[in-house]
């Protein structure tokens, strides 16, 4: 499901941030409301999670 739904850079920054299954689950939810949702809106939405 990942795979199809994000792009390899979406995928490695989800990986090397170590995201939350909670967190990827929202970040999925977001993808597939707004398919332009991309590596930069993941880093942000991140950080404003951990923060």
């Amino acid at each position: 499901m990942m795979v199809g739904l994000f792009g390899y850079n979406e995928l490695s920054v989800l990986c090397s941030l170590r995201v939350s299954d909670t967190q990827a689950n929202g970040l999925a939810e977001k993808k597939r409301r707004n398919p332009s949702f991309g590596a930069p809106e993941i880093l942000a939405a991140i950080k404003r999670l951990k923060s």
